[in-house]
């Protein structure tokens, strides 16, 4: 419980890779760790009070591999 705490504070300031090699252990691995966490806390996540939606999508890397994020404009929050 520990380490899924620690990886999961790291993921919020560095790349997934440079947690694994911090840790010793695969991206993969890792990235099954925040899979989880995310996949759980979005099993309570509520939507019926949201009026306002913002979208934006950015470039993930050189290419064609883009990320869309929503956002709840009223709260500031990600909602996806």
């Amino acid at each position: 419980m520990l380490f899924e705490a620690f990886v999961l504070r790291l993921a919020k300031e560095m790349p997934i890779s440079q947690i694994a090699d911090l840790t010793d252990e695969t991206d993969t691995r890792i990235w099954r760790i925040i899979h989880r966490h995310v996949d759980a806390a979005y099993v309570n996540k509520m939507f019926e009070t949201v009026t306002k939606i913002g979208v934006d999508e950015t470039s993930s890397s050189k290419g064609h591999n883009y990320i869309t994020v929503f956002a709840d404009m009223d709260s500031n929050e990600v909602l996806w």
